[in-house]
């Protein structure tokens, strides 16, 4: 299960003074529930899954798609964050870095 929270910036005198909930999506399996302000988002988009780097639409799978739209769907206006997840994915594996023994410029 993933839930998720669309918010919107708050301002005070003019200033983001922070930001409030708008809209909450709950995933699971390949239903989602949507309650809020904010309904009206493009439910057929297709997103990159954080497990394989593959599009993923939100009939294949409501809680993959989740994640990927909250990465997807970044505005200075509107986000979405992931405020839960009960399988996420595991940080992806790299190399550690490599000191460079030649500078790159002369």
């Amino acid at each position: 299960m993933v839930i998720a929270e669309f918010r919107r910036p708050t301002y005070r005198e003019g200033i983001v003074a922070g930001s409030r909930v708008v809209t909450r999506v709950r995933a699971e399996g390949r239903s989602l529930d949507v309650e809020g302000e904010e309904t009206d988002f493009d439910r057929h988009q297709r997103v990159l899954s954080l497990r394989t780097g593959e599009p993923v639409v939100l009939e294949d799978d409501a809680e993959e798609w989740l994640r990927g739209l909250a990465v997807a769907y970044r505005t200075p206006n509107l986000w979405i964050e992931i405020i839960e997840d009960t399988d996420p994915p595991s940080a992806p594996k790299t190399a550690p870095a490599q000191e460079m023994r030649e500078p790159l410029l002369r």
